[in-house]
């Protein structure tokens, strides 16, 4: 597994189809569990730095590549971009951000672990875009802004014998003076009360036995934000997070838990349980890795590796 640090909404991944179903929390071929910018949500003219954590079997580390769209793509067109770079450039010249950028940047945000990304849009204009939308003899399309204006990362991760392609939307400022979004951050990860990280702990487990897994979520991690107008009345809300969790080996109860505020507390999100592996399907070495990704519902995303050593208790 490769941490690299979060950002982004995620959108459903395009992942390569099996004849198995194995549960959505088992790391067992090529994934891409999140992608990240930091910061979250870049001012006009400002750097965001994007970042995903993959895993691949084996310890492969996959290659990547970045790119991205200044509108939404959709999985069912493998996240193709339905501008190429000359019509964008024509749709939203009327858009930039004259301090920021003299034309968009490139859509290939290249190859490395991470990437850099500009905001080249000016605020105020995404807003008048949001409200009326494009409507180009080049393109017509209306847009959802509740959150920021839309656009969309795509990774393609590939490994010696697999590939993958994940698109992601990264919420850009349609205000001069938007709602700060800070990437919820986990702090720690225990199993059975032993903290993991890089260096395996140690914990003893007999084979289908279940101790608890936790994912620590401090409470400022769900900010306050503005009610969307979707949900009703103006006002203020805590936010509502959401947490992925994942291992290679053995069985998570729950592939996600959630903290709603006045529903579901932040000690429910955060406790887990694991149930080891089989003793005929006990991994080499005993070696488990875990991980607990954190996303907010306004794009902001974090998370957790750690790495575990099972001994067989009798």
């Amino acid at each position: 597994m490769r941490s690299i640090h979060w950002l982004l909404a995620v959108l459903p991944a395009l992942a390569g189809c099996s004849d198995d179903f194995a549960p959505y929390s088992l790391l067992d071929r090529l994934r891409i569990l999140a992608v990240s910018a930091e910061p979250a949500t870049p001012m006009p003219g400002e750097a965001t730095t994007l970042s995903a954590l993959t895993f691949a079997p084996g310890g492969e580390t996959p290659l990547l590549r970045w790119s991205w769209c200044p509108v939404p793509a959709t999985a069912g067109d493998a996240y193709a971009c339905p501008l190429d770079e000359s019509a964008a450039n024509q749709i939203f010249a009327a858009y930039l951000e004259p301090s920021a950028a003299p034309a968009l940047p490139s859509f290939d945000l290249g190859a490395a672990a991470t990437a850099a990304f500009v905001n080249p849009f000016s605020a105020g204009a995404l807003a008048t875009l949001c409200a009326a939308g494009v409507a180009s003899p080049l393109w017509a399309q209306s847009f959802d802004c509740d959150d920021g204006y839309p656009v969309t990362v795509v990774l393609d991760a590939a490994t010696t014998s697999a590939s993958l392609r994940a698109g992601f939307v990264l919420r850009l400022p349609t205000s001069a003076t938007p709602e700060s979004n800070n990437n919820p951050a986990p702090a720690g990860l225990t199993l059975g009360g032993i903290p993991l990280g890089a260096a395996p702990a140690t914990v003893q487990v007999a084979p289908g036995a279940t101790i608890e897994l936790r994912a620590d979520v401090p409470p400022d991690a769900a900010e306050l934000r503005s009610i969307p107008p979707t949900e009703g009345a103006p006002g203020q809300r805590l936010e509502r997070l959401t947490v992925s969790w994942f291992a290679t080996s053995g069985k998570i109860d729950k592939a996600r838990t959630s903290f709603i505020d006045g529903v579901a507390s932040l000690g429910d999100m955060a406790s887990n349980r694991f149930t080891a592996p089989a003793a005929e399907a006990w991994p080499a070495g005993g070696l488990v890795e875990f991980a607990a990704v954190v996303r907010d519902d306004r794009g902001g995303v974090g998370w957790i590796e750690g790495n575990v050593v099972l001994g067989q208790a009798p």
